[in-house]
This record gives structure tokens, C-alpha cells and sequence, in this order.
């Protein structure tokens, strides 16, 4: 929780009131009190890689991070959302190192340009 803030909302309205005595003018002003609770937000995202369990702090490599923070407004004074959440996504991406060269590590392939249905772009 960071801070409650109260707003006034709203604005004038005018009416007209056609009689036997003539017409009528008048406005009237309509003031809304709303009461806004501001929260901070913040979020961690880390890509990593493992080998293993990845259970020892020898076998995490975290090779990407990223941390944001937010403020969100609600008028509810309850934090609108889970205290900690994690969420994780496993990516299986052997296939992929075993394209790249040992020494350069750079990727490494080929491509048939006499294969018909290889095709040169323009």
C-alpha cells in the first residue's frame, strides 16, 4: 500500500423548464467524492538456464533480468491481487545447442542451393 487519495468528480448540468408562466433556467452541480487506494506493483522476470535439476547454484545461469514497478489505483483498500506469485515456463532446448559449433559457437548449417526446391529471394 502506498498512499489513499480522495477526487471530487463531476460538473455542471443546466435544465429548462417551459410553463404557462414562461420558461424556467436553472443549473445544478452534482460533486462525487471517490476514494482511490494506489498500490505498488513490482515484477521480476529472470531467464535462466540450467543443466540438471538445476537444484545447485553451480548449474542456474541467469543470462537475462528484469525487474518493473507500477502503481494501480483501484478504490477497493484490498490489494487486488495474489501477494507472490510464480509462474514458470520449462523450455527443452537441446535440439538447439546441438546446431551450434563447439569452438565458435556460432550456429552451424548447411543449405542445398542445387535442391529444386531451394529458391534464391529476390
Amino acid at each position: 500500500f502506498v498512499r489513499e487519495q480522495e477526487n471530487d468528480v463531476g460538473g455542471a448540468s443546466g435544465f429548462q423548464v417551459d410553463g404557462l408562466l414562461g420558461r424556467a433556467f436553472g443549473s445544478f452541480n452534482v460533486i462525487t467524492r471517490i476514494k482511490e487506494y494506489i498500490f505498488s506493483v513490482e515484477q521480476v522476470y529472470v531467464c535462466s538456464v540450467f543443466s540438471g535439476v538445476g537444484d545447485e547454484p553451480n548449474e542456474v545461469i541467469a543470462f537475462r533480468s528484469y525487474t518493473s514497478t507500477t502503481e494501480l489505483v483501484t478504490q477497493q483498500n484490498t490489494f487486488p491481487l495474489p501477494e507472490n506469485s510464480l509462474r514458470t515456463e520449462q523450455v527443452n532446448v537441446s535440439w538447439l545447442l546441438r546446431w551450434l559449433d563447439e569452438q565458435t559457437r556460432t550456429p552451424r548449417y548447411d543449405i542445398d542451393r542445387s535442391h529444386p526446391s531451394c529458391h534464391t529471394p529476390r
